[in-house]
């Protein structure tokens, strides 16, 4: 692949759990976390990942690919 990748954290939800809730008689938690992204550029496309951290263990997404176009 020749796109180069420059990996880092870009945002943290900081451990708030306000947007979760809990699944009736389970014991499973649904959260939905927003990632804002605005006054993007064509440097900003590639993959990006979600990762829940949780009893020592990371979990990642399967990613999300923002693609750039110039006008």
């Amino acid at each position: 692949d020749s796109e180069d990748s420059h990996p880092g954290l870009i945002y943290s939800h900081g451990g708030r759990n306000d947007q979760c809730e809990r699944e009736p008689n389970t014991l499973t938690h649904t959260c939905v976390y927003n990632l804002p992204l605005k006054n993007l550029n064509v440097s900003d496309a590639g993959i990006y990942y979600c990762a829940v951290a949780s009893c020592g263990h990371i979990l990642f997404g399967n990613g999300t690919k923002l693609e750039m176009t110039s006008e």
